[in-house]
């Protein structure tokens, strides 16, 4: 093949967008679902996991509910149980927010000396800058909230 033939078949090619546009869809599509392998879900189990947490663990005024429901109309019902999702989600999100605080804080390692005494050392191991925690306990709030 000639170079004016490849010259006339790359330009055929190039005027027909249609091949370009599904390469284009497609990359996207692709950018997409690694975001969302890679980001989104991650932030998702994190938050679920929060949330599960504060279910095996739930805050007094939840259990309080709880006992409430047996002695209910079943028409409260539904309110009670918007509640007790309510007062849970509200207590992960304030975990999510508290386990972010602590880890943009710098923590102090303490070593006990041979002689018994503690050493504090004031260089933490690693240092997670603030904004990088902020955001993070935002997307990962959004997360909670399935607003992401």
């Amino acid at each position: 093949m000639g170079e004016k033939d490849r010259i006339y078949e790359l330009t055929k090619q190039l005027k027909n967008i249609n091949p370009i546009d599904e390469d284009v869809y497609n990359a996207l599509d692709l950018l997409k679902s690694n975001f969302q392998k890679n980001y989104v879900r991650k932030l998702y189990l994190a938050a679920e996991g929060e949330e599960s947490k504060v279910k095996k663990k739930p805050p007094r005024e939840v259990v309080l509910l709880r006992a409430l429901k047996g002695f209910s109309s079943p028409s409260s019902l539904p309110q009670i149980d918007q509640a007790i999702e309510m007062i849970t989600i509200l207590r992960t999100a304030e975990n999510i927010q508290n386990s972010i605080g602590q880890l943009s804080t710098p923590k102090k390692d303490i070593e006990m000396q041979s002689n018994g005494e503690e050493v504090v050392q004031d260089e933490p191991a690693e240092a997670i800058d603030t904004a990088s925690a902020k955001i993070t306990g935002i997307l990962m709030t959004l997360a909670l909230l399935g607003k992401l």
